[in-house]
């Protein structure tokens, strides 16, 4: 099974107080034979008594993630705990 993923390039310049600088974005398009949950979240806790978590983007997953990390939740245990 092929997997592909269009990856568009698009830059910004901008120039402030003297100063150069530039934004890249990169977008991803026209995904084939590609697994919708492709990001990798970490559920980190939301207060220092942990009773509340939130997920927080962590990247894009690999090959080896898509097999390795479960989906919509963290394994019980886990650390660090990521789901896609």
């Amino acid at each position: 099974m092929t997997i592909k993923i269009k990856l568009t390039k698009q830059r910004t310049l901008s120039r402030q107080y003297n100063l150069d600088g530039q934004r890249l974005r990169v977008v991803a398009s026209d995904g084939t034979n590609i697994d919708a949950k492709l990001f990798r979240y970490r559920m980190l806790p939301l207060d220092p008594s942990g009773s509340s978590t939130i997920g927080q983007f962590d990247g894009v997953c690999s090959p080896d993630d898509l097999d390795d990390i479960p989906e919509d939740e963290a394994g019980a245990g886990d650390d660090p705990a990521w789901f896609r």
